[in-house]
C-alpha cells in the first residue's frame, strides 16, 4: 500500500502565501510604470554575470531561495565574513544531488520563486520573460518590494529542513570538478587547478554526468547551471 505524507497546514498557508506574493510581483515588473522593480539582465549568463556582481557588494548577509537545481558558485574569500542562506525545494536536491554538499550550507523548504537578497535591503527577482522569451532579472530597492521578501526568507527558513537528514553528501572534490564541469573547463584545467591527474577528474566527471541523470557532458553542464534539457 502507498502511504500519501499530508502537507502541514502551515506549509500549504506558505505555499500560497508565496505564489499570491509572485504573481503580485511578476505584475509589478510588467507594469511599465511601477519603477519599484527595474530590469538589469536579460538571459541566463548576463543574469548570473548581474547578480554575482551586485552579491559582491554585499556587507553582511546574502540570501537565496531558489526553486531549480543550480548550482552555487565558490564563495569568495572575504575580510568580513558574510552570512549566507541558501534554501531550495527537495525536488531540485534530487534533480541535482551535489546540492548536498555540507559547504553549501543549503537548506529545504517550498521555495515558490527565484530571488536573492543582499544585506536585505537590495532584492533581485528572476522575473517574467520578455517579448523574445528570454528570461530576465529585476532589482529593487523599494521597501514595498524587499520587506515581504524578507519575511519570506524568515518563514522559509524557520519551517526548513537540514540537507543532510535525507540526501548523501558528496565529496569535495565532487564538489569542484563539478564546479569546473558547469564553468565548461577542459578536464586539463581542473586537474590542474585541484592538484588531481586528469584520469581522476575524468573519472569524476563521468560520475558527475550519472549522477545527474545527463547523457553526456554537455548535458550535465546544463543542469549544473539549472538550465532544463
Amino acid at each position: 500500500m502507498t502511504t500519501i505524507q499530508s502537507i502541514p497546514p502551515a506549509e500549504i498557508q506558505l505555499r500560497r502565501h508565496g505564489h499570491a506574493m509572485r504573481s503580485r510581483l511578476f505584475a509589478m515588473a510588467l507594469d511599465s510604470s511601477d519603477h519599484r522593480l527595474r530590469p538589469v539582465a536579460a538571459g541566463r549568463a548576463a543574469m548570473r554575470h548581474q547578480a554575482g556582481l551586485i552579491e559582491t557588494m554585499a556587507r553582511a548577509s546574502v540570501s537565496q531561495l531558489q526553486t531549480g537545481w543550480r548550482l552555487p558558485p565558490p564563495r569568495p574569500d572575504r575580510p568580513v565574513a558574510i552570512q549566507r542562506h541558501v534554501v531550495v525545494p527537495e525536488n531540485a536536491v534530487r534533480r541535482c544531488p551535489l546540492l548536498a554538499a555540507p559547504e553549501l550550507g543549503i537548506r529545504l523548504a517550498p521555495v515558490p520563486f527565484d530571488v536573492t537578497l543582499v544585506d536585505d535591503h537590495v532584492a533581485m527577482i528572476e522575473g517574467p520573460a520578455n517579448q523574445d522569451g528570454v528570461p530576465v532579472l529585476f532589482a529593487s530597492t523599494s521597501d514595498d518590494v524587499v520587506r515581504p521578501l524578507r519575511d519570506l526568507r524568515d518563514d522559509l527558513l524557520a519551517m526548513s529542513d537540514d540537507i543532510d537528514a535525507l540526501f548523501a553528501a558528496p565529496t569535495t572534490r565532487q564538489l569542484e570538478v563539478a564546479r569546473g564541469l558547469a564553468r565548461r573547463d577542459k578536464d586539463v584545467a581542473t586537474a590542474r587547478r585541484l592538484g588531481a591527474s586528469v584520469r581522476t577528474v575524468e573519472r569524476e566527471v563521468a560520475a558527475i554526468v550519472e549522477l545527474v541523470g545527463a547523457q553526456n557532458r554537455q548535458e550535465a553542464a546544463m543542469i549544473l547551471n539549472g538550465e532544463s534539457v
